[in-house]
């Protein structure tokens, strides 16, 4: 509902004639289309993040490479993981962490992000579900755009006025999804 713009009458030249020139109006598909975008995006939640990997398949690679959509004013999100585990006796060959990155925030040396893995003694992380030995692990919540080492924190993805498809790698896991966690507060800025 807009609200009502107060006139004043006595201020007006009631002799002059009401209309100038006449304009073509804008079509009624433009302004629907106007007022749609900036509906959506303002309230529309963004659902589908998540993948669910084929994860059964024997020799599941080691690293995944999806597409996230990612939601206008996005600037950081913070990844869940889903993945297997199994005993490995009582050593592990495995690195002790997930590893993951954008396209946007970095691909190799200190951009990646390093999720542990947190698994107890003489368990592994597998990129597969193996049975009831599942769990899912969430990346870290700190900020920091700038690491000086490879640590867990947020994602940095492309912040922009649509939402768009963001690359991203991730090792280790069995299924994976992302929420966005930082997204910019005043959206007319984009």
């Amino acid at each position: 509902m807009r609200v009502p713009v107060p006139k004043n009458w006595q201020a007006e030249d009631l002799t002059a004639p009401i209309t100038d020139e006449a304009t073509p109006p804008a079509s009624s598909a433009l302004l629907v289309s106007a007022v749609l975008w900036s509906e959506a995006l303002a309230v529309t939640p963004y659902c589908g993040t998540g993948h669910q990997f084929d994860s059964l398949q024997a020799g599941a690679p080691e690293t995944r490479h999806l597409g996230i959509v990612t939601p206008p004013a996005s600037v950081h999100c913070r990844a869940a993981l889903s993945r297997g585990w199994q005993g490995n006796g009582f050593t592990s060959t495995a690195a002790p962490y997930h590893e993951g990155s954008t396209s946007d925030g970095g691909l190799t040396g200190n951009d990646v992000v390093r999720v542990p893995c947190n698994m107890s003694l003489g368990y592994v992380s597998v990129g597969v579900f193996s049975g009831q030995n599942a769990d899912i692990e969430v990346s870290g919540d700190t900020l920091n755009d700038a690491p000086s080492a490879p640590i867990n924190r947020l994602f940095e993805v492309q912040t922009l006025g649509a939402p768009y498809v963001e690359p991203w790698r991730i090792s280790k896991v069995a299924g994976f999804s992302v929420v966005p966690s930082d997204r910019l507060a005043d959206l007319e800025t984009l």
